[in-house]
């Protein structure tokens, strides 16, 4: 690949009242074009797991595909803020994905 910058987005949602959540994600070439996509419904969980658990399949999607160089916009504070080391991870199950997501950097 190039050595172009990618784009990625990431969402996910978490509702309770419904016991369900869901996560997307999406990847554009560098000049703008959609590369590749993904949504799934993975049933009840919270959204802190959520927003965790895409990034986890969003980097290893971005493994897969060889990308060297990319930009990631996500939209969860909390996520963004640990990962930047801003806040602290204090949950147990969220600093062990944490850490997943370290290793996929």
């Amino acid at each position: 690949m190039d050595d172009s910058i990618y784009l990625g987005f990431t969402d996910g949602l978490s509702r309770l009242t419904r016991n369900l959540a869901s996560m997307a994600w999406v990847i554009y070439y560098p000049f703008g074009y959609l590369m590749v996509s993904r949504g799934v419904c993975i049933g009840p969980t919270l959204n802190n797991i959520v927003e965790y658990t895409i990034v986890i399949n969003f980097l290893s999607k971005v493994i897969s595909l060889d990308i060297d160089s990319l930009m990631v916009y996500l939209d969860s504070q909390l996520v963004v803020s640990q990962l930047n080391k801003i806040y602290r991870v204090r949950d147990p199950y969220l600093y062990h994905q944490f850490l997943r997501v370290r290793l996929l950097q």
